[in-house]
């Protein structure tokens, strides 16, 4: 209530200048200057004080100051004593003007001492600021807002006024107005506390009453209708009775109750609708039972506490029994002599399949025999528990069947498995001999075959050897000399020969023998064979007494070093020659050629420069090398 009538309060100043009255900085100047003229200032504060006045109340004060806290108007008339607001007395400049806490008035000087400790300076007040206030034991509320926005409210407070009262605010209001512009003012309302409290709580008192009465009146009006309304809701309650007992009656009271008679008219459909339903579920059960009587398998049901509740023909006939006393779970195997498949042990109660089922188990079972005498019926049964709306076991069915042939079915099937299994085994065990067998025979084979590659090789090698000097012969040499020129045209090196023959070796055969030629052939092999120092170089027996020399990756000058070696080994070899004309000893002509393989070239190319060579060396004098010359 307190901010309702502030708000009331703070509308009621507020609501009518604010269009025509603007409040500026220079305004502030203006009256700290004391450039205001006093008669203006003073008619100001008389407009303030009657605009005030009109507002308050008993329990209501007013009062303006501006941004110094000196006061500007009130609104009671013993606030007017103050020397501020004598409206005879003569207005003293702003530094004579009375602080608001220096008031005679007790309230003003307190509210203007709170907000002086609340606030460093008035200056900082730019909203509505609102706080609890206690004097002389009385309790106020006060709001403080400043006039810069809203000063046109003003105008709508005097609208209550009559009288001269109204004749004189409308008279000086527009030049009071106009002033007003200019100034910085602060507005502070305090309304006391017990004025809207006391109206509260008369008006709490009041409620109260008026409720006591209402209560009374609707008991006694409840207990008027309640009579009259009762009876149909008695006859609606007998009617259910009786359609809980499955005796469908329709409800045949009338009452001039709209909401009864609606009520009557859904219990008489509700009724029909059961009727109808009932005959359905009549129909639907004796259809679920012709179904499971005529199903080729044992169907039985049970109840949640495990009993047998019904079994079909087929499963009468396994049992063999004819009796449909109802069974308790405990003496269930006993009864029906329920076994262990190929044993005399019962089966347990907790694992019979109608057992599982109620403990919320689906489960199959093949393993169960039913023990007629000497009879023996093997059963294979699955169970299924029944659950209710709630997700409660309210029971559980269990299908069953004879399976004796499936039994001798598997029997034979089994015993044709292990005379398989044997036959298999013993079959095994032949194949893993003969496995074993072959597997000799592949590694004799394998034995066999590396010999004989061994040996072929031994041939290839032979093939390849001249029987005479041990060292390659011309079928080697042209083998080789393909490979090293394939060799060397991929890497792009030269490719160097060396042919040379023994000088008059004719002679030679004519004067020592042939014995004697086919040693010195032997030993010339031998020491040229030597010099050769790296695994691609080769020395091979061209034909006769003509040798030939494969240097890879050489060029002329090395091949002609590697021919001065060949010189300088066979002269060490010091092997007589009487009947050469060139030297006393077996001396050699040699001719050399070399360059880089191309496709455009041949081995034979080399070979035939390295003859050609190897003729201009004869024909310089023998015993000597020389270099092919294309020029």
């Amino acid at each position: 209530m307190l901010v309702e009538k502030n708000d009331r309060l703070n509308h009621e100043i507020y609501n009518h200048l604010h269009e025509s009255v603007q409040f500026s900085q220079e305004a502030r100047q203006l009256i700290q200057q004391g450039s205001i003229n006093p008669e203006d200032l003073k008619s100001v504060q008389q407009f303030l004080s009657l605009v005030l006045r009109s507002a308050s109340s008993v329990d209501r004060y007013s009062f303006v100051i501006n941004r110094q806290g000196i006061l500007i108007a009130f609104s009671n008339e013993q606030n007017l004593t103050d020397p501020i607001s004598q409206p005879t007395a003569e207005i003293a400049p702003a530094s004579q003007r009375l602080p608001a806490v220096n008031s005679r008035d007790r309230l003003t000087r307190q509210i203007a001492k709170h907000l002086s400790d609340r606030f460093n300076s008035l200056e900082q007040i730019n909203q509505n600021y609102f706080f609890r206030f206690e004097d002389a034991g009385s309790k106020y509320f006060v709001k403080v807002f400043p006039l810069q926005r809203p000063l046109d409210n003003m105008m709508s407070l005097a609208k209550g006024l009559k009288g001269s009262n109204l004749s004189e605010l409308q008279a000086t209001s527009q030049n009071n107005l106009d002033i007003l512009q200019k100034l910085d003012l602060l507005t502070i309302i305090a309304i006391d506390e017990t004025a809207f409290t006391s109206d509260l709580s008369h008006n709490t008192n009041t409620i109260i009453l008026l409720c006591g009465i209402a209560a009374i009146l609707a008991i006694v009006i409840g207990s008027i209708t309640s009579d009259w309304i009762i009876q149909p809701i008695l006859q609606l309650n007998a009617v259910t009775k009786q359609i809980s007992n499955i005796y469908f009656v329709k409800p045949k009271s009338q009452t001039r109750i709209q909401e009864i008679q609606e009520l009557n008219n859904c219990f008489v459909e509700m009724t029909e609708h059961l009727q109808s339903s009932f005959e359905s579920l009549v129909d639907q059960k004796l259809y679920v039972s012709n179904l499971l009587e005529a199903m080729p398998i044992g169907v039985a049901i049970h109840s949640a506490d495990g009993a047998l509740t019904y079994l079909n023909d087929v499963g009468q006939s396994l049992l063999k029994t004819k009796l449909m006393a109802v069974q308790t779970a405990d003496n269930l195997h006993s009864t029906f002599q329920i076994y262990i498949a190929n044993t005399d042990q019962l089966y347990p109660v907790d694992q019979l399949p109608s057992s599982q089922a109620i403990a919320g188990k689906t489960c199959y079972l093949d393993n169960l025999e039913i023990v007629r005498g000497d009879e023996r019926i093997p059963l294979e049964a699955k169970a299924a528990p029944v659950f209710s709306i709630e997700g409660k076991v309210n029971g559980a069915v269990v299908v069953f069947r004879d399976i004796s042939d499936r039994k001798k079915t598997e029997k034979i099937l089994a015993d044709y498995n292990r005379k398989l299994e044997q036959d298999v085994q013993q079959r095994t065990l032949d194949l893993q001999q003969e496995i074993q067998e072959r597997q000799q025979a592949e590694l004799a084979l394998r034995q066999i075959e590396i010999e004989l590659t061994n040996a072929n090789q031994e041939l290839a090698r032979l093939a390849s050897i001249d029987g005479l000097t041990k060292i390659a012969n011309r079928r080697g040499f042209d083998d080789r000399l393909q490979l090293e020129w394939r060799r060397m045209m991929r890497e792009s090196q030269p490719l160097a020969l060396l042919l040379f023959d023994v000088d008059y070796f004719k002679l030679y055969n004519d004067h020592y023998g042939h014995q004697l030629g086919d040693r010195c052939l032997e030993k010339l092999a031998e020491t040229v064979n030597l010099i050769m120092r790296r695994p691609a170089d080769m020395v091979a027996r061209y034909g006769g007494e003509e040798f030939v020399v494969i240097l890879p990756n050489t060029n002329l000058e090395g091949a002609a070093i590697v021919a001065d070696l060949i010189h300088q080994a066979i002269r060490k070899l010091a092997i007589p020659h009487q009947r050469s004309l060139v030297s006393e000893f077996v001396s050699v002509s040699l001719g050399i050629s070399c360059f880089v393989p191309t496709l455009e070239r041949s081995p034979d190319i080399l070979i035939s420069q390295a003859d050609r060579a190897l003729y201009n060396a004869k024909q310089q004098g023998r015993n000597c090398s020389k270099i092919f010359d294309e020029h």
